[in-house]
């Protein structure tokens, strides 16, 4: 295995922990997500967000949702939507809790995309520091202020997270407002083409 790393000539790495493996035998790496965020799609829509707090996505033991529920007891978990919908959830509410846990089966690789998808459409987003969370959300270009990480260990901490952006509306939507902007600079479709045409080019 290392050493058919070493011969290609670019390998694109889904997380910095994969770029740091990598790196060891092929120095010639990017980090970059599968897909980027389509910001045209992903944004507010016209609908009232009367949802203080939910969770979208599967409804597994490793996306912490038994633990929201503990933490947050009227948060509302929105099955898995169609990608076509997903805007409209979103738009219904003021935070997204997206509290994956590190299992000794699983654990997050990927870009949070439910998180980012949320921020675009105007709801604050509170994850976990499970897996390659962090990484996404401070590492990758900075802090996304659209969102906080909270201990996937603590429960105490994640119900008073939520409180506190409950409470404060004004200070949530610049947030929010701001992690757009994040969004759309360092992880739009855009962006995240041309980050992977101009790795290809230095090839």
């Amino acid at each position: 295995g290392n050493q058919v790393l070493k011969e290609y000539n670019l390998v694109v790495c889904g997380n910095g922990e994969a770029q740091e493996l990598v790196s060891k035998h092929n120095p010639n790496t990017v980090v970059l997500p599968q897909v980027g965020i389509d910001t045209v799609h992903f944004q507010a829509r016209p609908v009232k967000r009367d949802t203080s707090v939910a969770y979208v996505g599967r409804a597994t033991q490793e996306k912490g949702v038994d633990k929201l529920l503990i933490a947050w007891p009227t948060a509302r978990v929105l099955a898995w939507q169609d990608y076509l919908q997903l805007p409209w959830w979103y738009s219904m509410c003021a935070v997204v809790v997206n509290y994956s846990q590190d299992v000794p089966q699983w654990r997050e690789q990927a870009m949070p995309y439910t998180s980012m998808e949320a921020i675009c459409c105007g709801a604050f987003s509170i994850v976990s520091d499970a897996g390659s969370i962090p990484y996404w959300h401070t590492k990758f270009a900075g802090e996304n202020p659209g969102s906080e990480i909270v201990s996937q260990g603590s429960i105490v901490e994640l119900k008073q997270t939520i409180e506190a952006w409950l409470k404060h509306p004004e200070p949530r939507e610049k947030a929010v407002k701001l992690g757009r902007e994040w969004v759309e600079e360092h992880l739009s479709s855009h962006r995240i083409a041309k980050r992977l045409v101009d790795a290809l080019q230095k090839m």
